[in-house]
């Protein structure tokens, strides 16, 4: 897949761990068309296991983390937001540019629609 490190801190580094956080960041390769860099921390404090993705996505560092008593739900709490926030740069980049080929285009398609642009309507009204 992706360039995918996993650093383990305060925790014995097996492999059906490391498997399994391969496994579920897997799910993120389907929001995003170039290769991505992540770095997996997975540390336990106390009773407290923590799991922190880091997502390096075209020029945006992307963040999310996840604390719970058990060290599998935190990695799936981590790897859920980081899908929420890929989705979330490619609906915004996907309308952006969606929005402007319409402009571009409107003339060649249906002339008697006025093309929207987002942030070009904000100002004028």
């Amino acid at each position: 897949m992706d360039n995918i490190e996993v650093t383990f801190r305060n925790i014995e580094a097996t492999e059906a761990i490391r498997t399994f956080t391969i496994q579920r960041l897997e799910r993120l390769h389907k929001y995003v068309t170039y290769t991505l860099k992540i770095h997996v921390l997975l540390e336990v404090e106390k009773k407290e296991h923590r799991a922190e993705v880091t997502c390096h996505a075209e020029h945006k560092e992307l963040v999310s983390t996840g604390t719970s008593a058990n060290l599998y739900e935190s990695i799936d709490m981590a790897v859920d937001r980081m899908e929420k926030q890929l989705r979330k740069e490619r609906d915004k980049k996907k309308g952006h540019h969606t929005a402007h080929g319409i402009q571009r285009n409107s003339a060649h398609l249906a002339q008697d629609v006025q093309a929207e642009i987002p942030h070009r309507a904000k100002k004028e009204r």
